[in-house]
């Protein structure tokens, strides 16, 4: 990396493999909910477990390989663990029963996991420090397109009881994402951890604050992403409910094309704060919703804090570490957001059974609230402080 080029080759290709496997993951985690209520007639308890499960395969992948795999080789890991999920992929087609889906969604999470990890360690460590903002914006733009495509495709294709097309896209994904990484270049190795576990190789202490900060925000979300679909369905408003994410996508995009440098230039406070006080609202918004325009406003608001506290968050969790604990760093903050991926999906379908989603909505909506107050006290004043003493205002 020379210089404040931002657009290297394995940055290109990167981005666009993170775009079709991140696909991957919302075709699996918004459509699985609906295939397991409508497609096999369980209950909502049975879709959270089971959409929970791909998410914990997922955190067990972190947890056991982060420290792993910039020894490993970024690329030589992004290629075999999506080559693997291409092929596990390819089992849905054969596959009804709870218990076999539950493994086969464990060892796809897992495939998933370190497959990620790799990509987005490899476009951190091609970002110049000085532009990690306005990179990481540009990067995560992969995930707003993905947010679009995947929920609409799965949703559409299970509208119309397409379940072996939902999966036949989610396969195609992941084999485009393999064959992009092939084309990318190896960064150097990194020396392997010392024998013996120890959690500080496995964990970033100092991505502790953000990352329970991104776990508090994005539990709360997972329940809309999960349940939307038949949210919708049940109080009149089904269609709104399948272009509800192309909502949030809008608003993600506005932010990472146009936002992505107010980390850089103004912190985090100034990043993070209004977009997490509009999805506060919107949560309220969905909980109470009476016409589908009113989804869709919500689902908007929503988008603002799904893009910038994911781009914020990840650029917090580098800010002060070494190159070579980038992997780990990334890994932990990934760590917190798939649990919340994990159990939100569990806590929601609870909640949802015993007292509808409105009310699941209402719950998470001062959920949400909290989470301000906690954000102020364990991020915003501490990131203040931070910018004062460095000379940032």
């Amino acid at each position: 990396m020379t210089g404040e080029r931002l657009m290297t080759r394995n940055f290109v290709l990167a981005t666009l493999a993170g775009l079709f496997l991140t696909m991957v993951f919302f075709v699996y985690f918004t459509g699985m909910s609906l295939y397991i209520i409508d497609g096999l007639g369980e209950s909502t308890t049975t879709a959270g477990i089971l959409t929970g499960i791909f998410v914990v395969g997922d955190i067990i992948s972190r947890l056991a390989c982060a420290p792993r795999i910039q020894q490993w080789g970024l690329r030589r890991s992004a290629v075999i663990f999506i080559a693997a999920g291409t092929a596990v992929s390819l089992l849905y087609f054969l596959t009804s029963s709870i218990p076999a889906l539950a493994a086969l969604m464990l060892v796809h999470g897992f495939t998933y996991g370190v497959a990620e990890t790799a990509i987005y360690t490899m476009v951190i460590s091609e970002i110049p420090e000085g532009r990690r903002g306005e990179g990481i914006g540009y990067f995560t733009l992969s995930n707003t397109f993905a947010s679009i495509i995947g929920p609409f495709i799965s949703i559409t294709l299970q509208n119309s009881g397409m379940y072996d097309a939902m999966f036949a896209f989610g396969t195609l994904s992941s084999a485009t994402a393999l064959v992009l990484m092939l084309f990318s270049r190896e960064l150097p190795l990194v020396p392997a951890p010392e024998n013996g576990f120890r959690l500080s190789d496995h964990v970033e202490r100092s991505a502790l604050k953000v990352s329970f900060v991104m776990f508090l925000f994005f539990f709360t979300y997972s329940g809309v992403l999960a349940f939307v679909a038949p949210y919708s369905d049940e109080i009149g408003i089904g269609w709104y409910g399948s272009v509800f994410f192309i909502a949030v996508s809008v608003a993600t995009l506005i932010c990472r094309l146009f936002l992505g440098k107010v980390y850089d230039r103004h912190g985090e406070n100034a990043a993070l704060l209004p977009p997490l006080i509009m999805f506060t609202v919107g949560m309220f918004m969905v909980a109470t919703v009476v016409n589908g325009p009113e989804l869709l406003l919500a689902g908007f608001m929503m988008g603002m804090m799904v893009a910038m506290l994911n781009t914020v968050s990840q650029a917090l969790v580098v800010r002060d570490v070494d190159r070579s604990r980038y992997g780990v760093a990334i890994s932990t903050l990934s760590i917190f957001w798939d649990m919340s991926y994990a159990v939100g999906p569990m806590v929601h379908g609870a909640l949802v059974a015993a007292y509808g989603y409105s009310s699941d909505y209402m719950i998470m909506g001062f959920v949400a609230a909290a989470g301000l107050v906690i954000y102020a006290v364990l991020v915003g004043i501490p990131g203040r402080r931070y910018r004062q003493q460095a000379g940032k205002g």
